[in-house]
C-alpha cells in the first residue's frame, strides 16, 4: 500500500510521504521520546502522532471530563500530543470523530476480581 499524506512542515511547503516515510518518522518518535508506541491519527491531507497518556494525565482528563464531556479529549490530545497538523485538534469536524475513537489509546487489561 503506498498511501500517501501531507507532511508536517516547517517551511510551508507540504511534500507529499508514502506509508514508509510515516513508520519512519514514527521510529523517530519512538526513540526522541523513549516511546514504545506512537499513535497516528489520519484525516484528508493531515496527520498527528500522539503517545499514550500518563494515569495521572488520564486522572486529570477523567476529572475535567465530569462537566466537560469533550474536556477528555482536549486534555488527552494536549497530552499525547508529539507532533502534527493542528487542525486535527481545532477543526470541530475532526475533534468530533477523534473523540469517537479516543478509547484507542487508552490501554486496558482484563482482571479477575475474586472474593474468598
Amino acid at each position: 500500500m503506498n498511501k500517501q499524506v501531507k507532511d508536517i512542515a516547517v517551511d510551508g511547503a507540504i511534500p507529499v510521504r508514502t506509508e514508509a516515510d510515516i513508520v519512519a518518522n514514527v521510529e523517530r518518535l519512538k526513540k526522541k521520546h523513549g516511546l514504545k508506541e506512537v499513535f497516528v491519527i489520519q484525516a484528508d491531507d493531515l496527520i498527528c502522532y500522539l503517545k499514550r497518556p500518563s494515569r495521572n494525565q488520564m486522572k486529570y482528563a477523567m476529572s475535567v471530563s465530569q462537566n466537560d464531556p469533550l474536556g477528555m479529549t482536549e486534555k488527552i490530545l494536549e497530552a499525547g500530543w508529539l507532533e502534527g497538523d493542528e487542525e486535527l485538534r481545532t477543526e470541530d469536524k475532526y475533534f468530533y470523530d477523534i473523540s469517537r475513537q479516543i478509547d484507542s489509546l487508552i490501554e486496558t487489561a482484563t482482571v479477575d476480581i475474586k472474593k474468598y
